[in-house]
Formats: C-alpha cells, sequence, structure tokens
C-alpha cells in the first residue's frame, strides 16, 4: 500500500500550489470527474461526493444537502455570467456563484 497522497494542483497565473487531500477535509475521492473554473480564484472538482470548492486553503462541499439532484457529479462549467453549470447522474442545474 502506498504512502503517497492524493493531490490537486492549482496555478494562479503567477504561484503553483499543491494541496494534498488531507489539507482539504481528508477527502479522498475515488474519481473527480472534471473541474469548471469560474470567474473567481475558486476551482470546482465535479466528484462522486458532490461538487468541491477549494478556494486557497479554504473548502466547500455542494452536496444534495445544498440542492445538488445527486452527489455523483459528472461534469462543472462556469458560463461567462457567473454561473456554474452543474451535470449529475440525476439532472442539470445551474448555479450562482458567491465570490
Amino acid at each position: 500500500m502506498s504512502d503517497k497522497l492524493p493531490v490537486f494542483a492549482s496555478f494562479d497565473g503567477q504561484k503553483l500550489s499543491i494541496h494534498p487531500s488531507s489539507k482539504h477535509g481528508n477527502a479522498q475521492y475515488r474519481n473527480v470527474h472534471g473541474d469548471g473554473f469560474a470567474e473567481s480564484p475558486a476551482v470546482f472538482l465535479a466528484t462522486n461526493k458532490g461538487l468541491r470548492r477549494i478556494e486557497g486553503d479554504a473548502w466547500y462541499d455542494l452536496t444534495v444537502a445544498d440542492g445538488l439532484p445527486n452527489n455523483s457529479v459528472w461534469c462543472v462549467m462556469a458560463d461567462n455570467q457567473g454561473y456554474l453549470w452543474i451535470g449529475t447522474e440525476k439532472g442539470v442545474i445551474r448555479y450562482i456563484t458567491v465570490n
């Protein structure tokens, strides 16, 4: 068994940041299906456990408790009007991002 943790890397145009999974709530996702970048420094990850927003050292999970049709998120895309389009196993929703 490997002692290596999965990591996520982000680049803000000037600095590359490496984020070990343990730094973000010890969430270890089996699958990351996609990512979306909005008009903010946040990165959104589509996972089998909902949508994860990572911004610097802060993170937030969006799940069915927050209004997603399903926790199995397959894709996420930001449009030019500030909305996130989130595709789940049970439908697509438009989500307003909070900057």
